[in-house]
C-alpha cells in the first residue's frame, strides 16, 4: 500500500539509529513526532518492540505527539511505555498491545488472546469455525517460528478492527535473528544455493530452515488463505519487505536493516458476508 513502504522505511531508520546509539552508549534519544499526522494502531507493535529492546542502554523519549495519536496509544495500552494510563475503547475495536514470552507458556497465552480478541468480540463479524481454526493454527505456527528460528525473548502483538473498511488487522513482531541470517546459515550448512530474496523464498510452501522437519507451512498456508479470502499481508525482516495485496505479491529491498521480523495480517471480514464481499479496498498497515 502507498503508506506501508514509507512507514517501514522510517521505522527501519529509527531501529538503525537506536541500535547505533546503544553501540556508542549515548544516554538519550528523542523521537520527534511533529510531522506525524497518522499512525495506524496495529503498527504500534513494531514501534514498541524497537523501543523496549533498545531502551536497555538508552533513554528513549518522544516529543510533540498529537492528541489523536496519543489517544490511539492509550486505547490499546501502548502508552505504558510513557507511563500513561490506558483509557477505555468505547467502540470496542482495539486488539490490545501485549508482550508474550517466546516459550510454550507464551504460545498458550497467545492462543487465548486470539480466541478472545479475534473471534470473541461481539462487534466483529463471525468467522466460520473451520476458517477460524485454520487461522489459529497458522498464527500459532508463526509464533512457534519465533521460538524455533529467531532466538528472541518475546513476541509483541496488537491489532485493530476497522468497521467502515471491513478489515481486521493483527500484527506480530520480535527482535532476533532475521530471515536472511537464518536462510544464509541453512544454505551454507547444507551446501544449497542462497536465494536472491530469502524472505520471498520463505513465503513458499515447503521452504524452511528447520532441521529434520518439512516446515514452511505457517506463512505459506496463511498467504494462500489470505489470497482466497481477499486479505493481505506485510512482512519485514532484515533489509527485505514482502507484501501481499489483492492477490499480488512483491518483495522490496529496504535501505535500513530491521533486526527481527514483523508480520502484519489483514483479514477481509467482508468476505464472510454471503452475498456481498468487498474485492477492492485500501489496506492500512
Amino acid at each position: 500500500p502507498r503508506y506501508s513502504y514509507v512507514f517501514f522505511l522510517v521505522l527501519g531508520k529509527i531501529s538503525y539509529a537506536t541500535c547505533s546509539v546503544n553501540l556508542f552508549t549515548v544516554p538519550k534519544l528523542c523521537i520527534d513526532f511533529c510531522n506525524v499526522k497518522f499512525f495506524s494502531p496495529n503498527v504500534l507493535v513494531l514501534f514498541g518492540c524497537i523501543l523496549e529492546n533498545y531502551r536497555k542502554n538508552t533513554k528513549i523519549s518522544v516529543d510533540k505527539l498529537s492528541l489523536k495519536i496519543l489517544t490511539i496509544m492509550r486505547k490499546n495500552g501502548f502508552s505504558k511505555h510513557f507511563r500513561l494510563d490506558k483509557i477505555p475503547d468505547i467502540h470496542n475495536t482495539t486488539l490490545p498491545y501485549q508482550k508474550f514470552p517466546a516459550s510454550s507458556s507464551g504460545i498458550e497465552s497467545f492462543e487465548k488472546y486470539i480466541t478472545i480478541y479475534l473471534f470473541g468480540k461481539n462487534n466483529i463479524p463471525d468467522i466460520p469455525t473451520n476458517n477460524s481454526q485454520d487461522i489459529t493454527d497458522n498464527l500459532l505456527e508463526i509464533f512457534n517460528n519465533v521460538i524455533d528460528h529467531a532466538s528472541s525473548d518475546s513476541v509483541y502483538v496488537c491489532g485493530q478492527y476497522f468497521p467502515k473498511k471491513g478489515t481486521l488487522c493483527l500484527s506480530m513482531c520480535d527482535i532476533g535473528n532475521t530471515v536472511w541470517n537464518n536462510v544464509k546459515y541453512y544454505s551454507e550448512k547444507h551446501n544449497k544455493e542462497f536465494p536472491d530474496a530469502p524472505l520471498e523464498w520463505a513465503m513458499q510452501e515447503g521452504h524452511s530452515t528447520k532441521e529434520d522437519d518439512p516446515g514452511g507451512l505457517g506463512l505459506s498456508l496463511l498467504k494462500n488463505y489470505l489470497i482466497e479470502t481477499l486479505g493481505g499481508m506485510s512482512v519485514i525482516s532484515g533489509c527485505e519487505y514482502y507484501e501481499l495485496r489483492r492477490g499480488k505479491e512483491r518483495c522490496i529491498r529496504l535501505e535500513e536493516n530491521f533486526e527481527g521480523m514483523f508480520v502484519s495480517i489483514i483479514f477481509n471480514m467482508t468476505f464472510y458476508r454471503k452475498n456481498n464481499p468487498v474485492h477492492e479496498y485500501d489496506i492500512i498497515f
